[in-house]
Formats: structure tokens, sequence, C-alpha cells
């Protein structure tokens, strides 16, 4: 198991570095704390990005406690991870396990996918094309591909990476599966 989420987070690191080459390079960013592709309640994902959460939450005693709110709060909601945050006396949303988020969190907005030329073209959000029109035209040709990305992800192992879910699924299959494997293990290492 241990393994299998060093893989995947080795795919995150070249996936982040990418992304923030693209970001430097174009100049688009997500606007100041805006968490609009969090809110979408069909966002899907695959259980594979979310194991590196699933055993962290394990190695601090936490999985099974996130399992049920996850189960209990059902599968048709906004991401389970964006939480409000209280700063300078505002409420603000964000990620509340940010270092372990998604493949579809670290990239999207940042990414391209072929078109039915072959071209590659930027998919983002709808209020960075609205803010940031101009910078999009004059963006770098060669965004990076998320789905080369998954095809990365799928080499680790494809059974977890078939089929995509709605994100809150993702991760609470996600977490089955480690508190499975650990089931057997009896213990909180490798």
């Amino acid at each position: 198991m241990y393994h299998k989420v060093l893989a995947v987070r080795k795919v995150f690191a070249e996936a982040d570095k990418v992304v923030v080459s693209y970001r430097k390079s174009s100049h688009i960013f997500c606007e100041l704390n805006c968490y609009s592709c969090c809110t979408k309640p069909d966002i899907q994902a695959t259980v594979l990005e979310f194991l590196p959460l699933a055993y962290d939450l394990y190695k601090k005693g936490e999985a099974e406690t996130f399992y049920d709110e996850l189960q209990n709060n059902g599968f048709n909601t906004i991401c389970k991870l964006l939480v409000p945050f209280a700063v300078n006396g505002g409420e603000i949303k964000g990620c509340s396990n940010y270092k372990y988020r998604g493949l579809i969190c670290r990239m999207f907005g940042y990414s391209g996918f072929s078109n039915k030329n072959g071209e590659i073209q930027l998919s983002t959000c709808k209020i960075i094309k609205e803010g940031q029109g101009n910078k999009i035209a004059a963006a770098p040709v060669n965004p990076p591909v998320m789905s080369e990305f998954y095809y990365r992800l799928m080499d680790i192992d494809r059974s977890l990476c078939v089929p995509m879910l709605p994100i809150n699924k993702a991760i609470l299959k996600a977490i089955e599966v480690v508190l499975f494997h650990y089931s057997f293990k009896g213990k909180r290492t490798g």
C-alpha cells in the first residue's frame, strides 16, 4: 500500500511541477479565494488519486470518522474536503487537505485536452475565461494534458482508476481500500 501511495505522490509532484510552469508562462491564475470548481456536485475522480488522502487519514487515526461522515452526508454534495475557514473576521472556503487533494483538483483550469482535430486546447473555468480572456489568448500553445497524468495513474493500478466516480464516492472508496488493506496487516505502518 505504502509503495502505491508513494507512486501516486510522484505523479502528483510531476503534475504540480508542470502546472506551476504553465501558470508562470501563461500568467493565468485562479481568482483569490475562489473555490467555484470545488462546489460542483458532479466532479468525477478516481479512487487511486485519493489513496494518499485515505492513507494520511488512516495514519492519523481519522479514516473511520471521515468515512462515516461521508456515508452520512451522501454522495450528491460538493467535495467533502471543501470547508469554510475564518480569516480576518471573514469566512472563506478552502480545501481541508490541500496536500492530498486529487489530480483533478491539481490540474483543473491549467490543463488541456485534444480537440477533434488533435490539437491541444486549454480547458479552464468560466471565471478564468471571463476575467482573463486576454491571457488565455496569449497563453502558450501546449498546456499540460490531464489525461496523460491519468494514464500514469493507470500504470500504478488500473483497477483503482476505472470507473471515474463522483468525488466523494472516490474518496470513500479510497478509504475502504486502505482500511481493508490494513485490516489484514493489523498495524499502522507500511
